[in-house]
């Protein structure tokens, strides 16, 4: 396994993240990509932005080995679509082939304008391309989103709450259980944002070492560190993480 295939970087547009740290960065996806030594990237709508026509931002991310892009951004984000931007994902596979996936964010939030899942997996089954989502560790239970889970190819499991992180090992192993044909997908905090405050060292190491053992075991495929905006604050955990992929990935 060359395990630098299966790092990816969440990305945003830079400078979403300035007024929640209260520090500031100008990195694009793809310097902070580069400077974090990640060759693969995703690129998810924040606050309504990015739009299509994604061609003109996915020509400057050809250098990338796998990109995978935003079909829901975040919650924020508000779609005259039902279907969302999955069209305009299928057209990017269609013309850049490192376009390798579309993810939906925050799918399971409570309040949020229902989405045509099944039209939207038939249409991503259609052009041969996986589906992401986005599962936070307090939505594991709702049996309503594990049926949804079904229509999708990859699932992202997010930590979100800190103080559930000595769990994290024990649902990522219970999601490969219940879903033995999806990919599992571990993604890990830069930042502690159910806190609004630095992540500790201590808790960065933990995710991502606890990742690191689970996809070498078999039991997840892919890592996921967000992300791209906070790439230039200044936070130990940004310094730490650099080092453990150079010592691991690189």
């Amino acid at each position: 396994m060359k395990l630098k295939e299966h790092l990816y970087l969440w990305c945003h547009n830079s400078g979403v993240y300035n007024e929640i740290v209260n520090d500031r960065s100008s990195a694009t996806p793809a310097e902070a990509a580069d400077y974090m030594g990640i060759e693969n990237i995703i690129m998810v709508s924040y606050g309504g932005k990015p739009t299509p026509p994604f061609a003109p931002i996915q020509e400057g991310f050809k250098k990338f080995g796998k990109v995978v892009w935003s079909i829901i951004g975040d919650s924020a984000c508000v779609y005259e679509n039902d279907e969302a931007y999955v069209d305009e994902v299928i057209s990017l596979h269609e013309k850049y082939p490192n376009v390798t996936g579309g993810i939906m964010d925050d799918f399971f939030t409570e309040g949020r304008t229902p989405f045509n899942l099944e039209a939207i997996s038939g249409k991503m089954k259609g052009a041969g391309l996986p589906l992401w989502v986005v599962l936070y560790d307090h939505e594991l239970k709702k049996q309503e989103n594990l049926k949804k889970l079904q229509m999708c190819d990859v699932i992202t499991f997010w930590t979100w709450d800190i103080s559930h992180i000595a769990v994290m090992e024990k649902n990522l192993v219970d999601l490969r259980n219940q879903f033995p044909d999806k990919k599992i997908v571990s993604g890990c905090y830069l930042w502690n944002f159910s806190g609004q405050l630095p992540q500790t060292v201590r808790h960065m190491e933990y995710q991502c070492n606890a990742a690191l053992d689970l996809l070498k075991s078999g039991t997840i495929d892919d890592i996921i560190i967000l992300g791209s905006p906070l790439i230039g604050m200044k936070l130990p955990t940004i310094d730490w993480t650099k080092s453990w992929i150079r010592d691991n990935f690189l």
